[in-house]
């Protein structure tokens, strides 16, 4: 009861550097961070993704909605 707010970034490695990843299709296991934030009693999850690269911004927001569906839908 003490943590109420998680926060997260998805990563992946490109070309042997690390960059920001829409939620859900990096490299960070976030069903793992999911499991464990219900079981700890954590109220709120705040997503971040500092950089969509080239890709436009509605777009990275529209892949990392749906991520994070399907992280929700599989750890119900």
């Amino acid at each position: 009861g003490r943590v109420e707010v998680c926060h997260f970034k998805d990563m992946r490695i490109v070309n042997n550097t690390q960059r920001f990843a829409e939620c859900g299709t990096g490299n960070i296991d976030l069903g793992a961070c999911y499991r464990s934030c219900k079981e700890i009693g954590v109220k709120y999850i705040v997503i971040e993704q500092d950089n969509c690269y080239d890709l436009d911004p509605y777009k990275s927001v529209e892949i990392g909605f749906a991520g994070l569906n399907r992280i929700a839908e599989r750890n119900k």
